[in-house]
């Protein structure tokens, strides 16, 4: 039987209560009300590293020995936030973003997480096609939109800041999504600790 799966980065407890906290904020603001956002719950929030797809089941003890490898070379490092944002980026608009600042740690990461994870498929001769774009933009979804925002609306749309302006990231996470009606339900597989940093 296959799952689907992917690997991300948990967020802090205190970093999810900002959020909550800001996300009230836009509710109490009616900033988005027209476009009804549907929040994505504390519990769901994530920042995707990789998205795997559909695997096996065979491939998962594989597949976290190869996470653990990469966790285990690995420091925690910090990500600074940028802003909040609605998104895509180029519109048109159907998302609402945290928008973090690029990472050269982050990249890293996922580099070696990229190319560990498709050694492990084609040792077992299986095929993965991980379609990441040069420059990913790091981000966490708040919340998606059930109706578009065109660039002259959004441009009306003043947005609040968020409070915490750094995420410490110490661990990875591999996650399966179960797909349901209601929307995404995901559920912990296991988690990866990075190398403490002495810093």
């Amino acid at each position: 039987m296959k799952q689907r799966l992917f690997i991300a980065i948990d967020l802090p407890e205190e970093f999810k209560e900002k959020i909550d906290k800001l996300n009230k904020e836009i509710i109490a603001g009616r900033l988005l009300h027209n476009y009804y956002p549907k929040f994505v719950p504390p519990n769901n929030l994530h920042l995707t590293l990789l998205f795997l797809g559909y695997v096996e089941e065979k491939l998962i003890a594989p597949i976290n020995k190869a996470i653990e490898k990469v966790a285990a070379d690995f420091s925690t490092f910090k990500l600074e936030t940028d802003k909040i944002l609605l998104a895509p980026p180029k519109g048109p608009y159907r998302m609402l973003w945290i928008l973090f600042k690029n990472s050269t740690q982050y990249n890293l990461l996922q580099k070696n997480l990229k190319k560990t994870v498709l050694d492990t498929f084609s040792f077992h001769n299986q095929k993965l096609h991980l379609n990441l774009p040069s420059e990913r933009l790091i981000h966490v979804t708040l919340a998606r939109l059930k109706h578009t925002v065109n660039k002259s609306e959004a441009e009306k749309i003043i947005l609040p800041t968020l409070d915490e302006r750094e995420m410490k990231v110490v661990n990875i996470t591999l996650y399966k999504s179960i797909l349901k009606s209601s929307g995404a339900e995901y559920e912990v597989l296991f988690k990866f600790q990075f190398r403490i940093n002495d810093h």
